[in-house]
This record gives C-alpha cells, structure tokens and sequence, in this order.
C-alpha cells in the first residue's frame, strides 16, 4: 500500500532511523519499523487484520470517538494510529505516534 502522513514531524519519524531512535526507544523504533513494513506490502486494508500481521503488530479498530481509525501496537500503550485514505484500500494515511489514544 501507499503511506501518506497527515503530519511532517510523523513522517519525518517513520522515515528516518536516527529521528525514530530519538523520539523513541530501540524496541519501539524496531516495532515501528515492522508495522510500516507490514503496511508496505500489504495488497489491500483488510490482509492487515490477517494474521501473522494482526499477531506481529496487535492491529485493531479503535471505538467511540476513534471510530474508522486504527492502530497498531509499538508498545505496552504507544500505538501507530492510521485510517483509510481512499476507498480502494490501497493507501493508508498515518494520523499519529501517541502514547495513549484513549
């Protein structure tokens, strides 16, 4: 799929491995690195809920004032929030890092 940013400093994050390592620790930057790898060469929205890549990345929808957006796990309460971009689920739009979405 396609990964657009809705904010510069989340892009700038996820596509450079020494930001990445200053805004978070090893093992989240490590997460972080396979849920965008997982998000590259996934054919459509819906493999991301297959598993293994729901087992690897704890992808889930997120409920009440969250609905239609979705994360996936960096760690114990950092998630990768994203959402469809357009309906031919072929482009993911990565809304935030966020420590806590609730």
């Amino acid at each position: 799929m396609i990964l657009k940013f809705k904010d510069k400093k989340v892009q700038k994050i996820c596509n450079d491995p020494k930001l990445m390592l200053k805004h978070l620790n090893v093992q989240m930057a490590k997460k972080l690195q396979l849920c965008l790898a997982h998000l590259q060469v996934a054919e459509s929205f819906e493999d991301l809920n297959l598993d293994p890549v729901r087992s690897l990345t704890d992808f889930h929808a997120l409920k009440a004032d969250k609905i239609g957006e979705y994360a996936m796990s960096l760690s114990g309460n950092f998630r990768l929030i994203l959402t469809k971009y357009e309906e031919n689920n072929k482009i993911v739009l990565i809304l935030e890092l966020k420590k806590d979405y609730h």
